[in-house]
């Protein structure tokens, strides 16, 4: 028997991100639409515009029932805000062997990783992901798809437009995000804004 349509989902996939604001996205849109020009069509799939975010913590599947708490848990994390800027491109895990084409992230990293490890501590205990990897500032702009060729194409071309740097923004708030699955690719809504001090 299937579940009625009003009944709530027994978990939801979350994670903690700073959101864009236009001018930043605008910046990133410009940046893609220079590597598109120039690498094979079908090479990377990229990131669109409405998923474009820093993660903060990843957390993976959160009992509906525990969204609330944590919510209540996070509303307690407060904290200086920070400015940041967008600069230098490069790919995990390497140039010679690219998964992931990212945007460096500069600024007031050290409060952005002070912010990261007091929020990924807070959501520890609502969340069944354990993340190994340490943080690394950074914003994945496309994913190289398996198979491709030309990958070879990637390591010069972003050496050639590294020197792109966007204006600094203040960031005043992160978010608590969910992220529903479809075969397109994953939608983003915020479920809840955490405003950081002055």
């Amino acid at each position: 028997m299937n579940a009625p349509a009003s009944a709530k989902p027994e978990s939801v996939r979350t994670f903690l991100a700073i959101l864009l604001g236009p001018e930043q996205l605008d910046f990133l849109s410009r940046l893609q639409e220079k590597l598109q020009a120039e690498l094979p069509s079908d090479l990377v799939r990229w990131i669109t515009r409405e998923q474009l975010h820093i993660t903060l913590s990843f957390l993976g599947y959160v009992g509906a029932s525990q969204i609330e708490p944590l919510i209540s848990a996070l509303r307690d994390e407060t904290g200086p805000g920070f400015e940041l800027a967008l600069e230098k491109l490069g790919c995990f895990p390497t140039a010679k062997r690219p998964n992931v084409i990212w945007v460096g992230i500069t600024g007031q990293t050290d409060l952005l990783e002070q912010l990261q490890n007091r929020v990924s501590t807070h959501a520890q205990s609502f969340s069944k992901h354990v993340e190994t990897r340490a943080f690394h500032p950074h914003l994945t702009i496309g994913r190289i798809r398996p198979g491709t060729r030309g990958t070879e194409k990637i390591a010069p071309l972003l050496q050639k437009i590294s020197a792109a740097k966007s204006s600094s923004w203040k960031v005043n708030e992160f978010d608590l995000m969910r992220s529903v699955l479809h075969p397109k690719g994953a939608v983003y809504s915020s479920l809840a804004t955490f405003p950081l001090n002055p």
